[in-house]
């Protein structure tokens, strides 16, 4: 869901129908990350960007950090729709695919699926 709602459903479905792989600029692009910094720099931004949350005041970030936890809970399914999201996850996970995509990345080649 947090993909969802970030990105919408199109490039959700993109992302994890497809399995590509997006550089940091393309990640960037499509809202998976805010900010790209070298190296280099990430020290220096990471508390230039502390600092100035610190600044703010406590009770007002509090506040929000609690107010946008809120409006990111996810939606509610029912405990059917829950189950069948489960049993599809673990169908996923025991299958001849999955050793098969496995095998195949170890072995550096594109895998042969086969549907089971």
């Amino acid at each position: 869901m947090r993909f969802v709602r970030l990105l919408g459903f199109a490039k959700t479905k993109e992302i994890f129908s497809t399995g590509h792989y997006y550089d940091a600029e393309r990640a960037k692009e499509m809202g998976l990350i805010d900010y790209l910094v070298s190296k280099l720099e990430l020290e220096e931004f990471t508390f230039r960007i502390t600092a100035e949350i610190a600044g703010n005041s406590p009770l007002a970030v509090k506040g929000i950090k609690r107010i946008l936890c809120m409006l990111a809970q996810p939606v509610h399914l029912t405990e059917a729709q829950v189950k069948e999201a489960e049993l599809i996850v673990a169908e996923s996970f025991n299958s001849e695919d999955l050793k098969e995509a496995q095998a195949a990345f170890l072995e550096k080649r594109r895998p042969v699926f086969r549907g089971r």
